[in-house]
């Protein structure tokens, strides 16, 4: 019997208004989809967790693995991935390091995984098999998460290693016909249909905001089902081989991290006020919300404990893009960060010069103010060293970085931290 028949990604349970009235409409499987996309971290364990993404030219391919890299770093940290987008499986080897969590996305695979290759298809197999013992001598640990997302635009030219995904997105119908029928072969007829009326809308009807849904198969479970995305400031870009990966702006998603603490019982009546106030409501307006009811003072309260909350959970990550700014550059960077200690020392190998950093990430919109207190194991390692204390202040409101150089003697009792003038 064909998998779709018995489940198929249709809505289970009681029968609905709605299911009556449409009944052949699927279930949405994003939540689903993710859930078990990013398998726990486990001690001694390197999980690989593979899918494939099926499309046509323009169909969005490219926006919804940009979706799942920021879902991705939602998930598990943003300093806990690595993400690694290239167009070859040997590429993605050649830039593994050891986060713990390794999001590699090879794009237009039928380059370099086409089934009618002789050459190098076996090679490009054995890599595959190799992925999760590469990861373990780069990283030097058996605990750890590997996600290999290919990205396609014909389904039967990629070799059967790279077709047997755990998840099958299939973003548009196909031209070819012999493609068609494989695809059908998984999906089933309806499903396929399903992706014609999607395909339809993108490239006969001009219909952009089709791309932001498509069809996900988990061929494990025989579910067929309808998978979102959003379309988001890109985080991933097209590495070579000697590219070097050093984004020049902190990526970090702040919606992702307001809507984990929304699930917190702690955290649930500050986050949704933080997230009114985002969305333009006065401080009445928040205090009147049905799972609020507070008066304005604990409102300004409420937000000033999420933004708090916010620095904390976003510092360490920020620690470590200004350490990888500065190797980047070619200093000698050691990264530290632990309580009572700086967090980072960074020494210019060309003349010997030292810069102690204290690295802060804060959501403010007025003047802050930092103590001196708060800078105390930079001042002291800078007093050591014979070096300069740098405070670099990351504003998640305005995602610009300001940088304040210091003799260590000379630190203000308080610093007064604007935000950026445009």
């Amino acid at each position: 019997m064909n998998g779709e028949l018995l489940s198929g990604g249709f809505c289970s349970g009681l029968l609905s208004t709605n299911s009556l009235m449409h009944p052949w409409e699927r279930q949405d499987l994003t939540e689903t989809t993710y859930d078990y996309l990013f398998p726990p971290l486990k001690a001694n364990k390197v999980s690989l967790r593979h899918g494939t993404v099926i499309g046509l030219p323009e169909s969005g391919k490219t926006e919804m693995i940009n979706d799942i890299a920021y879902r991705t770093r939602a998930h598990y940290g943003p300093g806990a991935v690595n993400i690694v987008f290239c167009d070859w499986l040997q590429d993605a080897l050649d830039n593994l390091d050891d986060s713990p969590v390794q999001l590699l996305m090879v794009d237009d695979s039928i380059k370099n995984a086409n089934s009618r290759k002789s050459g190098g298809n076996a090679d490009d197999a054995a890599d595959y098999f190799q992925i999760r013992h590469e990861f373990e001598d780069v990283a030097r640990t058996r605990t750890g998460a590997i996600i290999l997302v290919y990205v396609t635009q014909r389904f039967k030219s990629l070799d059967i290693v790279f077709r047997n995904a755990m998840y099958l997105w299939f973003r548009t119908s196909t031209i070819d016909p012999d493609d068609r029928d494989i695809i059908v072969k998984y999906i089933g007829q309806q499903a396929y249909a399903d992706l014609e009326q999607i395909s339809a809308r993108i490239y006969y009807h001009h219909d952009d905001s089709a791309k932001g849904r498509c069809l996900i198969h988990l061929p494990l479970e025989h579910r067929t089902g309808y998978f979102t995305s959003t379309m988001r400031e890109r985080i991933i870009s097209m590495i070579g081989r000697q590219d070097v990966r050093s984004p020049q702006t902190f990526i970090l998603d702040r919606d992702a991290i307001v809507s984990a603490m929304l699930s917190e019982d702690r955290w649930r009546k500050a986050a949704k006020a933080y997230r009114l106030h985002q969305d333009g409501r006065t401080y009445d307006q928040i205090g009147d919300d049905q799972d609020i009811q507070v008066n304005r003072s604990r409102v300004s309260q409420l937000i000033a404990q999420v933004r708090g909350e916010l620095s904390l959970r976003s510092g360490s990550t920020y620690e470590r893009w200004v350490a990888e700014q500065l190797k980047g550059r070619g200093m000698d960077v050691k990264h530290d960060g632990a309580r009572g200690r700086p967090d980072i020392i960074a020494k210019n190998v060309e003349d010997g010069k030292v810069s102690v950093y204290s690295c802060k990430c804060l959501d403010f919109v007025r003047p802050v103010r930092l103590p001196r207190k708060e800078l105390q194991p930079e001042i002291i390692a800078a007093h050591k060293l014979n070096g300069k204390v740098v405070l670099s202040v990351w504003n998640l409101h305005d995602m610009r970085e300001q940088r304040f150089t210091y003799e260590p003697a000379n630190v203000p009792e308080t610093i007064v931290i604007e935000p950026a003038k445009n």
